[in-house]
């Protein structure tokens, strides 16, 4: 296949991906907001945890994210579009980091768990990456990196958790990051790379 082949199957094939995962997440969501009770329910069981709304607010967007996560990350396994072997350790430890990141997340809305435990939880999903040696190579200095990578870990899951008390601003402040990050990889023209996928 020639490049324009190639650029144009690569096109059609995320732009697919995409809107499937648009379809999937309005479904699952619809689904979840149907059943959903008391998981995540900010009214009176919640009345000590501050969110700036008069309404109450279900909190079930943690479970589309996470299937679609991992529905990407398989989606890259079967169809390979790089067609190189992409399965390390560096995917192990993002898979543990964000199955931990997930359990917290449904843990604190079902049962509004104590900081304390959130950060233990934070820290360890930064440990798994560190781990799998995904570290932010900053400084070239090892233990500065680990130090940098887990007080970014653990900075950026509070950040998003404490825009999520306002209605709509940490899914803006998300979609921009994203953007930005598939706009990066593809001036670097890595388009089929993994992380492309994942980020779309």
């Amino acid at each position: 296949m020639n490049l324009n082949g190639d650029a144009i199957f690569l096109f059609a094939a995320y732009a697919s991906f995409f809107g499937m995962a648009i379809v999937f997440s309005l479904l699952t969501n619809s689904l979840l907001l149907k059943f959903s009770k008391t998981l995540g329910d900010r009214g009176e069981q919640h009345r000590q945890v501050v969110r700036w709304s008069s309404k109450v607010k279900p909190s079930v967007g943690g479970f589309s994210f996470y299937m679609l996560f991992l529905i990407s990350f398989s989606t890259y396994g079967i169809f390979n579009l790089q067609g190189n072997e992409y399965f390390n350790e560096q995917l192990v430890g993002l898979i543990f980091a964000v199955t931990l990141g997930f359990l917290i997340g449904l843990a604190d809305d079902a049962y509004n768990t104590y900081p304390w435990l959130k950060f233990f939880g934070q820290l360890l999903c930064g440990i798994f990456l560190v781990a799998t040696n995904t570290l932010i190579h900053a400084t070239g200095i090892y233990i500065l990196d680990v130090l940098l990578t887990l007080t970014w870990v653990v900075g950026i899951m509070n950040s998003i958790n404490m825009l999520d008390n306002m209605d709509g601003i940490s899914g803006t402040v998300s979609l921009g990051i994203l953007f930005c990050c598939l706009l990066a990889i593809l001036v670097e023209k890595n388009s089929g790379s993994f992380d492309f996928l994942l980020l779309l």
